[in-house]
């Protein structure tokens, strides 16, 4: 095996050779390490390399409190001698008097702790979502037809979804009212024909005053608004908080799109009062979104935790401009559980009537209030 892979016609380096390891270096520079040990090694060499150095080093440093040292060969008692080894994860985090903790909780920041007093929360799964509210079609910029996008989305076993076309503030892609009201006939005939509830909705876009790009005639005919901030933002932090803080108290907003605004590879996000906001959105039940843009991830994880400690709702979705863009809820998922957030915390987890319902409760608990 280890023959193999350091002969590989993409490696453009052999960094290391050896009987039960190797690396090598690709072009581009990404570099691939592999070990080759026994079986029954196979948990100790895959929780060693799993998880932050963070998360190692507080494992490595309770294991000796215990009188154990714990590498990837296995966990050594100090006293007797006797090496452990384990097939599974699982065995390595009970050997040490723990239960298992997920890869992604494996970041150094309490989970330990929280894992030996029975307080480590079960994070959210793939399998807990029932739906994605934030994708894209023909219609503004996303490159699959409307009818696509839907067939996708009920080929996932969805049992609900929206499409969320942009406002018509998108120069050249987004919707005005009248195509947004032509589209909501087409929806709704073409989940029925593929077997999903597809709800109408929008992204609108988020003015720099924080009112929103659609007046309320046309947001109070929407199932969901997400609404989001595309432009305007080098404005002071004091003004984006205010921005935002309007858009909470929206009686028609459901869910807060990318809420830093950042893009990975080239922007790390608008500064805004976190707290503030986070507490306002608790407060007016306006979810946050975390999307799963891999140039996006946003809300990122450190701040979707912080997030959590206000009792937020979440929306994981995907910000889908294509079929297979569907799959980004997977990192959007991910975020969702490095940060600790349960399914009981997710808009999305929540059958059909739960989420008209968590709608529908913002919106009378704003009646007659306007959107200014």
């Amino acid at each position: 095996m280890i023959a193999r892979f350091v002969q590989w016609e993409r490696a453009q380096a052999v960094l290391a050779e050896g009987v039960t390891k190797a690396s090598i270096w690709l072009e581009g520079g990404l570099q691939i390490d592999l070990r080759v040990l026994p079986e029954d090694v196979f948990g100790n060499l895959l929780q060693h390399f799993t998880g932050s150095r963070e998360h190692n080093i507080q494992l490595r440093e309770l294991a000796i409190r215990k009188g154990l040292r714990v590498s990837e060969n296995g966990i050594l008692n100090l006293e007797s001698g006797e090496n452990l080894t384990c097939r599974t994860e699982d065995e390595v985090y009970a050997a040490l008097g723990l239960p298992y903790i997920v890869p992604e909780m494996r970041l150094g920041i309490g989970e330990l702790e929280a894992a030996a007093s029975g307080t480590l929360p079960e994070p959210v799964s793939l399998q807990d979502l029932r739906g994605d509210f934030h994708m894209h079609s023909t219609w503004s910029d996303g490159v699959g037809s409307l009818e696509e996008m839907i067939a996708a989305a009920a080929a996932r076993g969805y049992a609900y979804h929206s499409i969320s076309d942009h406002s018509w503030g998108r120069t050249g892609a987004g919707l005005d009212p009248a195509r947004l009201r032509a589209q909501r006939a087409e929806v709704r005939a073409l989940g029925e024909k593929h077997g999903i509830r597809t709800l109408c909705s929008a992204e609108v876009d988020i003015r720099a005053d924080g009112t929103l790009d659609y007046d309320e005639s046309v947001l109070e005919e929407l199932d969901i608004v997400v609404a989001s901030v595309h432009d305007a933002m080098n404005i002071s932090r004091e003004a984006m908080t205010a921005r935002l803080l309007r858009v909470c108290e929206n009686p028609f907003v459901t869910i807060v799109g990318h809420p830093t605004g950042r893009h990975v590879d080239s922007f790390p996000g608008y500064e805004f009062d976190y707290d503030v906001v986070f507490a306002a959105a608790a407060r007016t039940g306006t979810a946050l979104e975390i999307d799963g843009q891999p140039v996006r991830l946003d809300l990122p994880s450190g701040l979707a935790r912080r997030a959590r400690s206000f009792d937020v709702t979440f929306s994981l979705d995907s910000d889908a401009h294509a079929i297979d863009h569907l799959a980004n809820v997977e990192y959007a998922v991910g975020q969702a559980r490095r940060a600790w957030v349960t399914r009981d915390e997710v808009l999305n987890t929540r059958p059909l009537e739960g989420v008209l319902a968590f709608v529908a409760e913002k919106r009378a608990r704003f009646a007659g209030k306007g959107t200014g």
